[in-house]
């Protein structure tokens, strides 16, 4: 009789030589092929998991690097900056805006400039739209319908002639 050669490898753990296709050996009981070879859906949910979690560190990374940041100047550079912040200052105080901004300081520079060139818009306060008109309204009337007083401020001469804000006097609409 003819015996049938098997393919055999050897345990690596008894190094005894066992069939080629044996999940365990024979001799010492120790499995031949790997953990993830025996659990592949576990495998295959720890390989997603760590995919996730390594694009989320470099998505994190990209995201969370704090900006650079200028060189910190020194003293002369600060002194010069600040100097020429101060001439730009008094030139600025000069021109009919920053009269405008001396007597107002809690005005932006942008909104002086719009009061010089007579602009009238949602969000000016009342004080602002005074100084545009140049006068005071002919008419200041306050209604209270349970949610505040609301004001209508008009000039009788002018269009548009009325504005409305709230208590707070900030304009909010006009016509």
């Amino acid at each position: 009789m003819l015996e049938e050669k098997l393919e055999t490898k050897q345990c690596k753990k008894c190094k005894e030589n066992i069939p080629k296709n044996a999940e365990r050996c024979k001799y010492c009981g120790a499995h031949t092929i790997s953990w993830f070879g025996r659990h592949i859906i576990l495998s295959l949910i720890i390989i997603f998991i760590a995919f996730i979690f390594i694009v989320n560190i470099i998505n994190n990374d990209s995201v969370s690097q704090p900006p650079e940041q200028a060189p910190a100047l020194s003293a002369e550079e600060l002194a010069a900056k600040a100097k020429i912040q101060a001439e730009e200052q008094a030139t600025f105080d000069k021109t009919p805006a920053g009269k405008i901004c001396k007597q107002n300081p809690g005005w932006s520079r942008d909104d002086c400039q719009k009061i010089v060139d007579k602009k009238i818009w949602i969000g000016m306060t009342y004080d602002m739209l005074v100084a545009v008109i140049g006068r005071k309204p002919n008419s200041a009337n306050p209604s209270n319908y349970g949610s505040g007083t609301q004001w209508q401020w008009c000039w009788y001469d002018m269009q548009p002639s009325c504005f409305y804000g709230s208590d707070d006097r900030v304009i909010d609409a006009y016509n």
